[in-house]
């Protein structure tokens, strides 16, 4: 598989993933953990003709995809309860802050060692995702529980994607998210019975947003990401992802008035830096054999 044909997939998904913040942002009345069920849930029913069409089997890594399907409810539930608090590019680039943690933990687990080149695009993305957040908290937008979810919710979703690098290498591409998506929707649903958080009486104008995360965000988006999993490096995935608050800022921009800082502007030429570094780096790196 060719580097840029997986670059080309995963950028899709950034461009896809980027609308979610700002579907989100439009329906400020609908709890977090609602949101976060709808999102999965929905995905999961308009895949399920593709999966049953595919024999709709259980893989022999189902144990592993219940547990991914946790982790990325878990990140959910804890990433788009931070736009409750705080601005879409702060959210935004500290959740998708996560190829330190995916870099180390691939390291320890996975003995996938980035390469020196592949730590700089690495760093440079980070350097740029810190400006990026700093300049957006001079305004005084960003709160420090909308920065502590996020940046939960950076971890969860870093636990998600090595969960998914190892199991992807048995799995097809809709056997695998189909149980993950469910999963993800079942713990939901459970968290939302557990707080006390209703899941119904809300009108066809906020449905369809949900519609709309589910088919963009989610089906091409997180999709995207998980096809790429079998093809290349969590790391590398994740690195591609900070591409996202670009993105996220571009649209909040446009659709929700939130202005771009000088310093937004800056921060985001070096997450593009540290993107396009990464992108070579991972040309250095050995292929990964199946486990």
């Amino acid at each position: 598989m060719s580097r840029f044909k997986v670059f080309t997939v995963v950028l899709i998904g950034v461009i896809s993933v980027s609308f979610a913040s700002i579907f989100i942002k439009l329906v400020p009345q609908v709890p977090a953990l609602v949101i976060a069920f709808y999102r999965l849930f929905l995905a999961t029913l308009f895949i399920s003709p593709v999966y049953a069409l595919k024999g709709g089997r259980l893989g022999e890594d189902f144990r592993y995809e219940v547990l991914a399907g946790l982790f990325m409810a878990l990140h959910f539930a804890f990433w788009i309860s931070s736009l409750k608090y705080t601005s879409v590019l702060s959210s935004v680039v500290l959740v998708t802050m996560n190829p330190v943690f995916v870099g180390i933990l691939s390291w320890i687990f996975l003995k996938e060692k980035p390469s020196l080149l592949a730590w700089t695009g690495i760093f440079v993305s980070l350097l740029g995702g810190l400006i990026v957040g700093y300049s957006d908290r001079l305004v005084g937008l960003a709160n420090l529980k909308g920065d502590v979810l996020s940046i939960l919710g950076s971890i969860m979703i870093s636990i998600y994607f090595l969960i998914g690098r190892r199991t992807r290498k048995h799995a097809g591409l809709i056997e695998y998210v189909f149980p993950v998506y469910l999963s993800a929707s079942v713990f939901l649903y459970i968290f939302c019975v557990l707080t006390g958080t209703p899941i119904k009486s809300y009108p066809v104008d906020v449905f369809k947003y949900f519609v709309l995360l589910a088919l963009i965000p989610q089906i091409i988006g997180h999709t995207s990401f998980n096809w790429a999993l079998k093809h290349t490096s969590a790391t590398f995935v994740t690195v591609l992802i900070l591409g996202e608050p670009i993105g996220s800022a571009i649209l909040a921009y446009f659709i929700l008035g939130e202005g771009v800082k000088t310093l937004q502007v800056v921060g985001s030429l070096f997450i593009l830096a540290g993107i396009v570094i990464n992108y070579f780096a991972e040309g250095e790196e050995p292929a990964v054999e199946p486990l």
